[in-house]
């Protein structure tokens, strides 16, 4: 039963991390301008970060569903960030003689981003509601199943991240202009925050 957790934790990591958000856009955009290596950090930021909201479902599935559905005002100020992060980078020009980096600590912008992700969260709460229906329970106390289960959720944010990171450098070399590729990411965040206000009022 351990190694089917551990194949469905991977397999629901990676489902969860293609769907475009922020982490993944700033991913892509360190890639492009940067190199690949220095997207490294903030991945490694990021999984961490899914372990997080993996943890927090699997402790506090029921409670934090309760909160954010009787607080929209929590999921609105999250899309808002977003779209207000998106506009500054659609807005922003580049800055082509300076080679100070806006990322102070890409690890933590990398976990902090991951993070930021309500419906990332949710999507957790389902996938242990679902192993749950078919008797494939994660044990709090058998800390070695909850150790590999977590493992796998880093690895498989991890390794998405990681072709993120390779689409960017091959984006990068087809386009040059700095300024269209704020554009493309500022929309991309842009797209996901109107999305969760969009699902917060008709869904």
């Amino acid at each position: 039963m351990i190694f089917i957790l551990i194949t469905v934790a991977f397999l629901a990591s990676i489902i969860g991390a293609l769907a475009p958000g922020a982490s993944n856009a700033l991913v892509v955009k360190t890639a492009m301008s940067k190199g690949f290596t220095n997207a490294k950090p903030i991945i490694y930021g990021a999984g961490v970060g899914e372990i997080i909201l993996a943890l927090a479902a699997f402790y506090f599935g029921f409670m934090i569903t309760s909160f954010l559905e009787m607080n929209l005002w929590a999921q609105l100020t999250l899309s808002g960030i977003l779209m207000i992060v998106g506009i500054y980078i659609i807005a922003r020009r580049p800055q082509l003689n300076k080679n100070h980096d806006i990322t102070a600590n890409p690890y933590l912008t990398g976990f902090f981003l991951s993070t930021m992700n309500p419906p990332v969260l949710l999507y957790w709460i389902i996938v242990f509601t679902i192993l749950h229906r078919f008797h494939l329970n994660v044990e709090g106390s058998n800390l070695g199943m909850l150790f590999f289960f977590m493992a796998a959720v880093f690895a498989g944010k991890v390794l998405t991240l990681l072709g993120y990171a390779r689409l960017g450098k091959q984006l990068d070399k087809k386009e040059r202009n700095p300024n269209k590729v704020n554009k493309i990411i500022g929309g991309m965040l842009l797209v996901v925050g109107v999305i969760q206000v969009v699902k917060v009022y008709y869904f």
